[in-house]
């Protein structure tokens, strides 16, 4: 394939990946905890031409999560928790792994265990799911974490851990993240900030990525135009150059 024809198939092909993304980032715009995606380019540059020179053409090369924090909304739900400042909560996953994420819409599951919706049990400082005794009232949570139970008695204290390389995690579902293999694991934060009776909304401006929406889709249709009109252009000489003199 030549170099003309292959430059707007590139650029559609990366396209593609940048409109996937923003898509997922519209739809969970009000999931709590969401962390938008984002797509870095880099240039692939061609072997040299001695007419032409190098040609670049934008790949996408990697994505990573924009960390900045959503809104704190008051809920006044005492199993609703949020975390003020940087850290994150940590929830044991169906796989036997740790997930760790910032939205905590909790409820007592059959056995006590302080759960999300998806049945993801919140864990203590020491790794273990919160529990809440049948007939104890509902828990009250402290800023550093720690849960009591309606009689005044201690239960644990909530997990909660530094990520200062959470652009780079991968996720695993549900607004919750893992560090990628190799790197160091998530340390415990001295003094957290959580926030009992309140949420974390996602971090998605909903207006600024339809607008980004709908410059990757003419930037799209712009590609696939110059692929189309090349096409053309090709077919139109092939068929000159076949007739006869």
């Amino acid at each position: 394939m030549d170099t003309t024809a292959y430059l707007p198939l590139a650029a559609a092909a990366g396209l593609q990946q940048a409109l996937d993304v923003t898509s997922n980032n519209l739809a969970n715009g009000a999931t709590a905890g969401f962390r938008a995606s984002r797509l870095v380019f880099e240039d692939l540059l061609t072997p040299a031409d001695p007419a032409r020179g190098p040609i670049a053409m934008p790949q996408p090369r990697m994505s990573y999560t924009d960390t900045r924090a959503g809104t704190l909304t008051p809920t006044g739900n005492p199993l609703d928790l949020a975390l003020g400042g940087e850290g994150l909560f940590a929830f044991a996953l169906p796989d036997g792994g740790i997930g760790y994420g910032r939205a905590a819409q909790l409820t007592p599951d059959a056995e006590g265990q302080l759960v999300t919706a998806a049945g993801h049990a919140i864990l203590d400082d020491g790794g273990a799911p919160v529990v809440l005794a049948e007939g104890t009232g509902l828990p009250v949570v402290g800023r550093d974490g720690t849960v009591s139970d309606g009689t005044g008695a201690m239960i644990a204290r909530i997990g909660v851990y530094a990520a200062p390389d959470l652009a780079t995690w991968q996720r695993s579902g549900e607004s919750l993240f893992q560090p990628r293999d190799g790197a160091p694991e998530p340390e415990l934060m001295e003094a957290p900030q959580v926030i009992q009776g309140a949420v974390e909304a996602s971090n998605v401006n909903p207006i600024t990525e339809m607008v980004r929406l709908i410059k990757i889709q003419r930037a799209y249709d712009q590609a696939m135009s110059v692929g189309r009109n090349h096409d053309e252009l090709r077919r139109t000489a092939l068929s000159k150059i076949g007739q006869r003199a």
